[in-house]
């Protein structure tokens, strides 16, 4: 059963003060404020205090120690928490005092902490607040409490003793922002109500509905609808909880009566005869006119009973699949129809048979419902059937008697069910019958087709001793779950033998042989009975093929330049060798007896010419498995000696794949029969290559006393070339390398890229091998690589501290002494945030620099911006502690630490930068950055993402005040401090942070007047008139929307334009943005788009606008836009309407009076391009307005002629939309 989303259960709050929170709070001392705060800085004491309900301790620590009523559990700096040691308070998200005691029940301590100011509209990490706890526990004084602040007329704070807000502004009476239903939703779409109705809480349930409607509270919470679809109403009925559901229907039936009593007469209300629509159909004595009527009463409050989720599940769908017959009959009470459909027509009914529900059952069959209705699953009783409900049947088979109508199913069909459900019974009955045991289905298949691939063995042996066709084909259509169950891949015409064998029916491939079934049968991908079996990896299925002589298809095959992959055949090819399919997918078991079964008929005569697709013979198959005794049998053949050494298309030899699996016995005799131990293979990788690469130290030993070369690059597909040695460090084989280096191998061997094990060792953590190489001479700075790094900066990147220690204690530099290194150490280690490198590296005897810079030509970074990137407060602390440098920058560095620190969105660690006094208008620009410059300053980058936080920050210390040249005196410079944020305000318009473009223009506005004491709105506007709104090309957000109308109450000119003469206008995708813009002054006019087109023009030939296109075009004309005006084209709007075909903009044209003959540049008339594009209304309205039939080439606008030639757009298509 579905649930709602439950909140996990929280951890205990314990604070460090429990235990003396009353005699601290007693001390009348002046200091107790600070000493508290000091010892508990995350204020645990004050949630600890809500939670437990301790209102005398909670308002002494917000009235005395001055804790903020609404403090929740911030995360600890990572400066108070060097170690990285998250706090309690990060496991406790984000509740605040007043959420915890409302989710516990506390009425007092909720009064309390609401007159002192906490906000009743704070969200946790849920989006839950405090009202939607109290509903989820089912605390009904709390939310009484709760409700009764949301609904209080004009309640405000007091600036006494009552509101100790620190720092928080009181509320201003009459200021309250009234609520809507989305302000009710938490991040799962749920509302308090539907909180309390899921979990069964009708107390809370009844206090909602009763309560004021002014903060869509009340009824207006019914109709609300959380991610999933669905209601309070549906929860409720879903989960079986009767009480709520009762409690809905009954506060909407008082209310209704309620406003329908305030009509009546007084003799009407004191009439025992009177009742109200929701009365007379609740008595039943209404009829189907009534309860349309009801639907109507009921949705008016927000209730709509036939409202259905996104799987098309109404309330009643939900009690029926769930089995609860009280809540289906309180339900039917006031709902029509019975037999209301899901997204796969299923009605109540059908979910009730399915689930065994026997009451919900009746009860749906007494209320009427359609017991023959059949959906996409089926009929209620063909589920009731296949699920083997026997009661249920009985209720569906007597019912259907007693209305002496057909059964919806035929015995052929009950045949199928029970043949896909395994109820062997039923099929027995169907067949003794006389049913066919071959009556096909709606998907043309056979029931032993189905049965052999299910593995029903009971099933199929009773469908051939009826004579089932044991030869049928088949492909698999079928829907209901019997693809996921039919094996690997899609191959189609597979006999009963073939589905049997793929899946490994033991049984039913044995019954099927004894009846005679043809074992060389095989699918349309030629795949024969054994291949399938031993791809499926079922070696009793293919032994007992064997028995039955399967045919391992053996043959000879010439060999071919190019090759499809091992087990997919060629079209001229009889299928995939069984053999090979097996080894392919490492099916050891299946492929040990196959081998065993060719090596012993093989023919006397030499067949190492038999190879699949790769060109694998039988003894690279043996090798691949490492069956040694296979191995054996064949190397005494003499003809296999000469292909010892062959190598397959994948130049990969036999020996080569026994050395890569591991087969040890199999190199040894692989190699004591003279195979070749350094042949090159696939990625210029030897056989010793695969075994170190995978760690096999026996094979490793045997090669290299076979003398192999262990100094042999290859890639294997990487882009390094590698030696055995150091594929074994990369993959931590410790005894690999030891054995490697015994055998004398150099310790500083280089790779391709010039790195060394050690560097490879050190990269990927393996520190038992640092140390053996460092043991046997490693150098420990060692340089290499693109970046010129060495181990130490290696381990440093990987974050491995301990092996950071080990290269120090080595000798390892903690800077590169080279400085063609494009980044140090601790440059690395501080851009992916690993603390306890940094500290190693800061407090080794040596100590990193952490103003180190490189030469490099691809350095990019410097120390500090590494660790600003990385975003680690604690490092940025640490490196500045040290000496760090802000503004440093490295050879390539456009950007400063700030900058990186504001792209990242870290306020704690712009905030640290800023105190220790990084530049927020850096002067010094490099040549990359001078293109760009205000796309690197840090209020530029903070205005683009958005994040207001540190825009205020910025703003704060100066940002946007910049060094201009003035007018009076050249080369004269002074401070102009508002203009530098124009650009910022453009981005943040651009990008839809409308609360970051007001906080910007209130600081133009306050700066303008500090700068020459007036109020210079005009100048500042026409700064910002050309913006890009790039954002409208596409659907507007909201935020886009505000930041435009901020713009324009700024003095912003509407009609500004961009580079290519385009005003935002031409570019609205939506009627309300375009309004907005009309209604600040934009001329419909003014202006050109793409084509030389005009904001009428753009809004009919968009692709994109959909149903907004007939309401953007009608405004504008409302507006008096010119339908005259043509394009590029000289096309007026009228022939861009008929030439697209949109007749309702067509007529809207007309009416606003259009010239039905206008010309273009072609000389086509509107009705000539509707008729070119074959768009037979736009054609037949025109001419009923009068439109000249001729006017263009003396040609009717349908006639054949008319169309000899087209010319044509783009895609092909004629120069439509796509213009």
């Amino acid at each position: 059963m579905a649930q709602a989303q439950a909140p996990a259960p929280e951890p205990p709050l314990v604070s460090p003060l429990s235990s003396s929170i009353h005699e601290l709070l007693n001390n009348s001392s002046a200091e107790v404020g600070a000493s508290i705060r000091a010892a508990d800085p995350d204020g645990l004491i004050l949630l600890q205090a809500a939670r437990t309900g301790d209102t005398e301790s909670l308002t002494a620590l917000i009235d005395k120690a001055e804790f903020h009523p609404d403090i929740y559990q911030s995360t600890t700096s990572e400066g108070d928490d060097p170690d990285g040691q998250a706090s309690i308070a990060d496991r406790i998200e984000r509740r605040t005092p007043l959420s915890w005691a409302a989710g516990e029940g506390h009425e007092a301590t909720v009064t309390a902490l609401l007159k002192r100011g906490a906000d009743i509209d704070r969200t946790d990490h849920r989006g839950m607040k405090a009202l939607h706890w109290a509903a989820y526990n089912g605390k009904v004084e709390a939310a009484k409490a709760l409700l009764d602040w949301y609904v209080a007329p004009s309640r405000s704070v007091s600036t006494g003793e009552d509101a100790k807000m620190k720092g928080k502004e009181p509320e201003v009476e009459g200021k309250k922002k009234k609520k809507t239903a989305e302000d009710w939703m938490d991040t799962s779409g749920h509302t308090p109500l539907s909180r309390a109705a899921a979990k069964g809480h009708a107390g809370v349930v009844k206090i909602l509905l009763e309560s004021s409607e002014e903060n869509s509270l009340g009824f207006a919470l019914l109709g609300i609808e959380d991610s999933q679809g669905r209601t309070a109403l549906s929860w409720s009925a879903g989960n079986g909880h009767k009480d709520v559901v009762k409690t809905i229907l009954d506060v909407v039936s008082e209310r209704e009566k309620t406003r329908a009593q305030a009509t009546w007469t007084e003799a009407e209300k004191n009439s025992w005869w009177k009742r109200t629509p929701l009365e007379e159909v609740k008595g039943r004595w209404g009829g189907k006119e009534s309860k349309e009527k009801v639907a109507d009463i009921l949705t008016g409050f927000g209730l709509d009973l036939a409202h259905a989720d996104r799987h098309g599940c109404t309330s009643l769908t939900w009690a029926a699949k769930h089995g609860h017959a009280e809540i289906i009959n309180l339900l039917l009470d006031y709902a029509d129809d019975p037999d209301i459909m899901d997204n796969r027509q299923s009605t109540p009914l059908w979910w009730a048979a399915t689930g065994g529900h026997e009451s919900a059952v009746k009860t749906l069959l007494e209320a009427s419902a359609d017991v023959e209705h059949e959906g996409k699953d089926g009929t209620a009783l063909s589920q009731a059937l296949s699920h083997g409900h026997e009661r249920i049947i009985e209720q569906l088979e007597g019912f259907i008697n007693k209305s002496r109508k057909p059964p919806a199913v035929t015995q052929e069909s009950l045949l199928w069910w029970g043949v896909q459900e395994g109820h062997t019974a039923v099929v027995a009955s169907m067949l003794q019958s006389g049913v066919n045991p071959d009556t096909q289905y709606e998907n043309e298949q056979r029931p032993l087709l189905l049965a052999s691939a299910k593995g029903d063995e009971e099933t199929a042996k009773l469908l051939i001793r009826y004579g089932a066709d044991i030869e049928v084909t088949g492909n698999w259509t079928y829907a209901n779950g019997v693809t996921k169950i039919l094996g690997y891949y899609s191959g189609s015409n597979r006999t009963p033998l073939v589905w049997a064998a793929l899946n490994g029916h033991l049984g039913i491939v044995e019954a099927l042989l004894k009846k005679g079934a043809n074992i060389t049968a095989k699918d349309d991908l030629n795949w024969s009975v054994l291949a399938e079996a031993a791809g499926g990896n079922h070696a009793e299925v293919v032994s007992l093929l064997l028995e039955y002589g399967a045919d391992m298809q053996m043959t000879k095959k010439k060999k071919k330049k190019k090759y499809s992959y091992s087990y997919d055949s060629d079209k001229d090819d009889s299928g995939p060798m069984p053999l090979s399919v097996a080894v392919v997918r490492k099916h050891f078991d299946v492929a040990k007896v196959l081998l065993d079964k060719a090596i012993a008929s093989l023919p006397p005569e030499p067949i190492t010419d038999i190879i699949d697709a790769d060109q694998c013979n039988l003894l690279t198959w043996a090798a691949r498995i490492g069956y040694e005794t296979a191995v054996t049998q064949l190397i005494s053949r003499e003809e296999f000696k000469s292909v010892l050494n062959e190598p397959d298309r994948n130049k990969r030899t036999p020996l080569s794949y026994a050395a890569e699996n591991g087969c040890d016995a199999t190199v040894r005799l692989l190699i004591d029969s003279g195979a070749n131990v350094d042949t090159i293979g696939l990625h210029k990788c030897s056989a010793l290559w695969f075994a170190a690469n995978k760690g096999h130290e026996a094979c490793v030993r045997l090669l290299i006393d076979g003398k192999a070369d262990p100094r042999t690059m290859g890639d294997g597909g990487y882009r390094e070339e590698d030696s055995p040695i150091h594929r074994a460090a990369v993959n931590g084989h410790l005894n690999v390398v030891s054995m490697l280096l015994d055998y004398g191998v150099e310790v500083d061997i280089l790779n391709s890229n010039k790195l060394t094990p050690l560097s490879h060792a050190a990269g990927h953590g393996h520190l038992p091998i640092v140390n053996l190489l460092l043991s046997r001479g490693a150098k420990p700075d060692a340089e290499g690589g693109y970046d010129n790094g060495t181990p130490l900066s290696r381990a440093a990147a990987s974050g491995h501290s301990t092996i950071v220690q080990t290269l120090i204690a080595h000798g390892a530099p903690a800077d590169p002494s080279s400085l063609l290194a494009s980044e140090s150490a601790l440059s690395k280690a501080a851009n992916y945030g690993h603390k306890a490198v940094v500290d190693v590296l800061l407090s080794c005897p040596n100590p990193a620099n952490p103003n180190w810079v490189s030469r490099s030509r691809y350095s990019r970074n410097s120390v500090l911006r590494s660790a600003a990137s990385g975003g680690s407060e604690y490092i940025v602390r640490r490196l500045l502690a040290r000496g760090a440098v802000i503004d440093l920058k490295a050879k390539q560095e456009t950007d400063t630490s700030l900058c990186e620190a504001v792209s990242r969105g870290n306020p704690a660690v712009v905030k640290l930068l800023l105190e220790k006094g990084a530049e927020v208008e850096p002067q010094k620009w490099s040549k990359s950055a001078d293109l760009g410059r205000y796309s690197h300053r840090p209020i530029y980058l903070a205005a683009k993402e958005g994040n207001i936080e540190i825009v205020k920050m910025l703003l704060e210390k100066g940002a946007g005040i910049e060094q201009k040249a003035t007018r009076v005196r050249a080369g004269k410079k002074k401070k102009v401090a508002w203009e530098g944020l124009l650009t910022s305000v453009k981005v943040a318009a651009e990008y839809g942070h409308d609360d970051v473009v007001g906080l910007l223009l209130d600081t133009i506005v306050e700066r303008a007047k500090e700068d020459n004491g007036s109020d210079i709105k005009k100048e500042v506007a026409a700064g910002l008139n050309w913006i890009r709104w790039e954002s409208l090309w596409h659907r507007p957000s909201d935020g886009n929307k505000r930041a435009m109308e901020l713009l324009l109450k700024f003095g912003v000119d509407p009609n500004s334009m961009d580079q290519s003469g385009c005003t935002p206008l031409c570019i609205a995708k939506d009627a309300a943005t375009a309004r907005l813009l009309l209604e600040a002054g934009a001329h419909p006019d003014v202006g050109r788009g793409k084509g030389g087109r005009t904001a009428l023009s753009v809004a009919i030939v968009s692709k994109d606008l959909g149903s907004e296109r007939f309401q953007l075009v009608k405004l504008l004309l409302e507006y008096k836009a010119d339908v005259e005006i043509k394009d590029k084209r000289q096309r007026a709007s009228l022939s861009l309407a008929a030439q697209n075909g949109h007749l309702d903009i067509v007529k809207l044209l007309v009416e606003a009076g259009a010239d039905l003959e206008t010309e273009d540049k072609s000389g086509r008339t509107p009705l000539s391009w509707a008729g070119w594009n074959r768009h037979e209304d736009v054609v037949k309205y025109l001419l009923e307005c009068h439109a000249d039939p001729d006017a263009y080439l003396g040609q009717k606008p349908l006639e054949k002629d008319h169309y000899s030639y087209r010319p044509r757009g783009r895609n092909g298509s004629d120069d439509s939309e796509s213009d």
